[in-house]
């Protein structure tokens, strides 16, 4: 897997602000963070991986988007007064700034919008509790609490950049 240092983050985080399109309907901005593409494979990709690396996958994905929650939290004027997890409908936008196009049901998004949801363990027989969820902005990720948008822009960006509203 490859390594890329914090400059890396801030770099796109900036050039995805910049780029990314102006949505209407959407509420207020409460949270946004870049992630490698790498990180977020579609699903017939990751299903023919290791599970060991998909589990590293994972713990990247937790370990950048508790970083950047964690350095947001202290920077109360950009998250703004809001309630967690956030009520109605948010709207949770992923782009892919890839250069190669993905099927757009190819689910690529789901390792980012798992971890918006809270922190859970799943209890499972016989075997170490499975993690889910880590931020708890969003109550839950299915069509019935969240407006999920998500789209491939071509790019040589090779990151997804996720952002949170909190709904109309």
């Amino acid at each position: 897997m490859t390594y890329y240092p914090p400059a890396w983050f801030e770099e796109r985080l900036l050039e995805c602000r910049r780029i990314a399109p102006v949505l209407d309907n959407v509420g207020a901005l409460v949270w946004d963070c870049v992630v490698p593409a790498e990180w977020c494979p579609p699903g017939n990709k990751r299903d023919s991986l290791n599970w060991r690396d998909v589990h590293k996958m994972k713990e990247n994905l937790r370990a950048v988007m508790r970083s950047k929650w964690m350095h947001d939290a202290f920077n109360l004027d950009f998250i703004g007064p809001v309630s967690i997890p956030l009520h109605d409908r948010p709207v949770v936008t992923c782009y892919r700034y890839t250069p190669h196009r993905v099927d757009p049901r190819s689910n690529w998004d789901k390792f980012p919008v798992d971890l918006l949801t809270p922190y859970r363990e799943v209890p499972i027989k016989g075997k170490r509790p499975r993690r889910s969820g880590l931020l708890g902005l969003i109550r839950d990720d299915s069509g019935d609490h969240i407006d999920l948008r998500a789209e491939w822009v071509k790019s040589k960006l090779g990151c997804v950049y996720v952002r949170v509203f909190s709904g109309p």
